[in-house]
């Protein structure tokens, strides 16, 4: 797993997420439900998404060695990755 892509994908999706959910929520207040329901469906498949890669992410950071310093810094980046996804900035 390349990890800076993957910090990267997320950034991507979470900057994506953002956007639906103010989309979601003009939708809301301007009473388009039918728009406001299709924000919602694209949401919950981001989310999907973004706790696969997280459940990813937490298997290989099972499999670091932290006694070296590649591994050190690996370590910091999964730590990073899932931070990130954690994260209520979308919210």
């Amino acid at each position: 797993m390349n990890l800076d892509n993957t910090k990267e994908e997320v950034l991507q999706f979470k900057w994506t997420l953002n956007k639906i959910l103010k989309n979601k929520a003009e939708a809301v207040a301007a009473q388009n439900w039918e728009a406001a329901a299709g924000f919602r469906d694209e949401e919950r498949i981001i989310r999907e998404y973004l706790q696969t890669l997280k459940n990813e992410l937490l298997e290989e950071l099972k499999n670091v060695n932290q006694s070296s310093s590649e591994s050190s810094n690996n370590f910091v980046l999964f730590e990073e990755l899932l931070l990130l996804i954690d994260s209520d900035a979308d919210c």
